[in-house]
């Protein structure tokens, strides 16, 4: 999305509003920019303020925009519950809601030659 806005808000207003049917006001835009320069210099800039101008919209909160490798506290109600108590690899949860609603969800393993084009 970076590449198609080229640094144009209205054309950032645009896509946000094709991509997510979010309308972004003035004010979201002063937001996105203050995040902009708050990360100058990162490659991912773009994409984070993005991220933190939609979840705003969206009221969805984040405890981090960073990835770690920690085990995920995760905790649920409902149907299936009992499948969520504790700490887990984040790449574990898609795996047990896929069980829980019937799908396996492995991943195939693809052997390449150790030599020539791969």
């Amino acid at each position: 999305m970076s590449k198609q806005a080229n640094n144009d808000k209205n054309k950032v207003k645009e896509l946000v509003k094709k991509y997510y049917n979010i309308d972004l006001t003035n004010e979201d835009m002063e937001y996105f920019d203050t995040l902009v320069k708050e990360q100058a210099g990162s490659y991912y800039a773009f994409s984070n303020a993005i991220g933190r101008v939609v979840s705003r919209k969206a009221h969805i909160g984040w405890t981090t925009f960073d990835h770690t490798g920690a085990p995920v506290a995760v905790y649920a109600f409902g149907s299936g519950a009992e499948n969520f108590k504790g700490f887990y690899d984040n790449t574990d949860i898609p795996r047990i809601i896929g069980r829980i609603a019937g799908y396996s969800l492995t991943y195939p393993v693809y052997k390449l030659p150790t030599t020539g084009n791969h």
